[in-house]
């Protein structure tokens, strides 16, 4: 007995030191590259442009080089007090793999989900990653309640960078700016490895590594993922004026577009940089912006392309106003664009083509009778042929708004999608999913009508965190009961949450509607072919994760394990969702606050 003791006590001592060894190999690794100087952090530290260009190596490497030495010193003593806390469970693969995946999601968060951060260099976003998944190994071995201190005090930390902003004093100890976004990405990256080596412990090697490679494959590569709705910064009106010519107008943010950076209101280093432009300056920069505009828009009619006569663009004192307020209440003024008369038909169809710099637009059109109809056009095509001043006909309506509803469910509604998926991972059965997929049908169906006819008025940021929050819900309930081997089942109490939660997405999809632009004109019958194309878009989803959960086979994973691959991939899928619930939930309480 004494022996079996011994042997156990010199294994645990053993993992720790290795893992007391790792944690001591990345501080002289940070301690080496701090010292190395300006020109290693600038060829390291993560740059969006050269990221961009290929040097994709940055998106990992930036977290070994620093502003300065006093931010390494800090980064080192938040290594220090990690190995304090967390020294019960130091593993060298655990450590490993947090790192690794905290890594990965921080430079593809950073790159893809904060368009303004141009540059990041620093370990704090993987020191929060491990502190992640330090407390979930302190819950899986039993010390529940200190693990849960760990991951309370983690997450309020969050919550107060993503409402107030750093902690205080946090940027003047490190004479810098500090990166809260990573701090989140990172928090997401720890929790995602420590779901990995989970699932991992009770499959097969090949198994785990297949669902490993995936889950991460598609964390780095989404470039949409944490737009749960199509974001179009741009908003494109064209139609007739009383002499017969085709007038477009362009809202965009105009600040940003003016100084050729397509995603607005600016940030602090750009208004810095417009604040310091002198008049001629800026002026030659709204000049330069209208010609560009001049010489890239087009209207297409067959093989001809109609070029503009001329632009009215806001003056450069108007620009300057709007750039400098963090957050502009006010719309921009618009840009104005006159074709002559005669040069366009209004009634023949034509093709509208706007720069890629624009981004993604929403294009409605207003012919002098009849309802405006919308398009949205991806960044650089060519829109849809359109008659500008021919009213368009009511089964070309329906057309178009069932395919809009399908868009807002797959691809662009990512988050009911994933609410959706939550529901087929839990049961992933004909029936039950017949019953919880017509509860949820009727009750969004509800109050987007409602929503949408005026009865019922819900603020749209407290619609979209109460989205968030169900899917994070549904994807932790899932979770956490497969973890604790109970069947999933269909109760009244399960059915009357999905209604609830029903209701809020019902509210979500009102706003999308709202964004249609539609008259009185075939009201009704809009309304109702939006709702089926959702319908259509919820039916895909489940297809699609039957088909998933199906394919999966139903083969035991682990010789000793009741896991089959089947719960494998309902558990992993769920974990992702629950993630992905969560981070929109701080994402859209933070926006809102």
């Amino acid at each position: 007995m004494r022996r079996r003791f011994a042997a156990r006590l010199v294994s645990v001592d053993s993992a720790l030191i290795r893992g007391l060894l790792v944690l001591g190999a990345l501080a002289v690794a940070i301690a080496m590259f701090g010292l190395a100087g300006d020109e290693v952090r600038r060829a390291l530290a993560y740059d969006r442009t050269a990221v961009e260009e290929g040097e994709g190596y940055r998106i990992l490497s930036a977290h070994l080089v620093h502003l300065n030495h006093r931010h390494v010193v800090w980064n080192l003593l938040g290594l220090l007090v990690l190995a304090l806390v967390l020294l019960d469970v130091l593993q060298v693969r655990g450590l490993m793999l947090a790192s690794f995946v905290s890594s990965l999601c921080i430079g593809s968060g950073l790159h893809w989900y904060s368009p303004d951060l141009h540059g990041y260099a620093g370990l704090s976003g993987v020191t929060h990653g491990l502190f992640a998944w330090g407390g979930l190994r302190l819950v899986q071995v039993g010390r529940r309640r200190y693990g849960g201190l760990v991951l309370a005090a983690l997450g309020a930390k969050l919550i107060w960078e993503q409402i107030v902003g750093p902690m205080p004093s946090a940027e003047a100890a490190i004479n810098g700016s500090v990166a809260i976004d990573a701090h989140l990405y990172g928090f997401t990256g720890g929790g995602l490895a420590w779901a990995i080596a989970w699932v991992g412990s009770r499959m097969r090697r090949t198994d785990s590594t297949a669902i490993a490679a995936l889950v991460l494959s598609s964390a780095a590569l989404a470039p949409d993922v944490a737009q749960a709705h199509r974001s179009t910064v741009t908003e494109a009106r064209i139609g007739v004026a009383e002499d017969g010519s085709v007038v477009l107008g362009i809202e965009t943010h105009l600040a940003a577009f003016s100084l050729r950076r397509p995603f607005g209101p600016l940030d602090q280093d750009s208004r810095d940089f417009l604040s310091g432009l002198s008049d001629a300056e800026l002026r030659d920069y709204v000049e330069g912006a209208a010609a560009f505009l001049l010489a890239r828009i087009r209207l297409i009619d067959g093989e001809t392309r109609i070029a503009p006569a001329r632009i009215r663009y806001p003056k450069p004192d108007l620009v300057r106003a709007e750039g400098l307020q963090p957050d502009p209440l006010a719309p921009s003024p618009p840009i104005t664009l006159f074709f002559e008369p005669g040069s366009v038909s209004s009634q023949r169809p034509v093709e509208l083509l706007l720069p890629a710099l624009l981004g993604d637009y929403r294009l409605s059109v207003h012919p002098r009778t009849g309802p405006v109809f919308v398009r949205f056009v991806g960044a650089g095509k060519v829109s849809d042929s359109l008659a500008i001043d021919v009213p368009s006909p009511w089964y070309r309506r329906v057309g178009d708004y069932t395919v809009q509803g399908i868009a807002h469910v797959v691809p662009h509604g990512l988050d009911h999608s994933l609410f959706i998926a939550a529901l087929a991972l839990a049961l992933p059965r004909l029936g039950p999913l017949v019953v919880q997929a017509t509860v949820f049908t009727l009750a969004h169906s509800v109050t987007l009508a409602l929503a949408v006819l005026g009865v019922i008025v819900v603020p749209a940021t407290l619609a979209e965190i109460g989205i968030a929050l169900s899917i994070a819900a549904m994807g932790i309930t899932n979770v956490a009961t497969l973890l604790r081997g109970r069947p999933i089942t269909l109760s009244r109490s399960r059915l009357a949450v999905i209604f609830l939660f029903g209701l809020m997405h019902g509210v979500g999809f009102a706003s999308v509607f709202g964004d249609l632009d539609l008259g009185t004109e075939n009201f009704v019958l809009t309304l109702a072919s939006f709702n089926v194309g959702v319908e259509i878009g919820q039916i895909a989803v489940l297809l699609a994760v039957l088909l998933a959960v199906w394919s999966a086979g139903p083969g035991v994973v682990g010789r000793m394990s009741q896991w089959t691959r089947r719960d494998g991939l309902r558990l992993i899928g769920s974990a992702l969702i629950a993630l992905f619930g969560l981070f929109w939930t701080i994402e859209r309480a933070a926006a809102a606050a």
